[in-house]
Parts: structure tokens; sequence; C-alpha cells
């Protein structure tokens, strides 16, 4: 629960960095990928599914970059890609 309670914060930052934006069709595409890519990794259970899971943040990592409506969902990935990582190294 305190991982939904987390990532509904951090969606709450994006959605704040993002008012200053346009909306038009890439903005809201990033947005949609954004909270597909974060509910992949609640919902991957089996280690085939965390990988695919992993790839899809970094995905939209890199997609950042070249895409600047994505750039304000940013953070959602990272905070999937940071927990994975502290977990591992846990």
């Amino acid at each position: 629960m305190n991982r939904l309670f987390d990532k509904s914060i951090v969606l709450a930052c994006c959605i704040a960095a993002a008012m200053g934006l346009a909306v038009d069709a890439r903005l809201v595409a990033a947005f949609c990928l954004g909270v597909i890519t974060t509910s992949l990794a609640e919902l991957a259970q089996g280690e085939r599914a965390r990988r695919a899971s992993e790839a899809a943040s970094y995905a939209y990592i890199i997609a950042a970059v070249f895409v600047p409506p994505f750039v304000p969902f940013a953070p959602l990935a990272l905070y999937d890609i940071a927990r994975r990582v502290r977990r591992e190294h846990a």
C-alpha cells in the first residue's frame, strides 16, 4: 500500500510539473504511457514480467530524452527503477 501511496504522490508532482505545458496529443500519450509503465511494475509477478517492466521503464526514460512532452512524467519511471535497484542491493 505504501508503494501505491508513494506513486500517487510522484504522479501528483508530475501532473503539477506538466500544468504549464500546452495540452496536446503527445502530452496525453506521455501521461498514458507513464501510467501504463508504472502499472506494469506493480502487476509484474514473474521474473520475465519484471524484466519486461524494467525494460519498459528504461524505454520511457530514453523516450523522454528525445520527446520533450515525456519529461514531466519521467519521475514515475525513475521511481520504479530506483525501487528495483534498492531492492536488489538490500
